[in-house]
């Protein structure tokens, strides 16, 4: 396996990786990374350009993730940002 270790990463450094390892990797769920929860990119996207990119993996792969929250990274709950961080997507095109 592979562990992309990623937080706060722009959308574009994503989709850079996914694309790199796009195919087998993923679906083999050899592909690991730590980062920011794709779905929050897909609520905050708001112009169709960015929308339709062709070249955009991350909207690409969303209906394909499985993500999971990280629990004990923190000694309490909080918002915002970290919130986001702490998700693990792993297994891509698996149920």
């Amino acid at each position: 396996r592979t562990l992309f270790y990623m937080p706060h990463c722009p959308m574009r450094l994503y989709s850079n990786v996914l694309w790199a390892n796009w195919g087998d990797s993923l679906r083999d769920g050899r592909v690991v990374i730590y980062g920011n929860n794709f779905h929050g990119y897909d609520d905050r996207i708001l112009s169709r350009e960015e929308r339709t990119d062709p070249t955009n993996a991350v909207l690409k792969i969303i209906p394909h993730l499985k993500t999971e929250p990280i629990n004990g990274l923190m000694s309490k709950p909080s918002s915002g940002v970290e919130n986001d961080l702490l998700v693990k997507i792993e297994n891509a095109f698996n149920d």
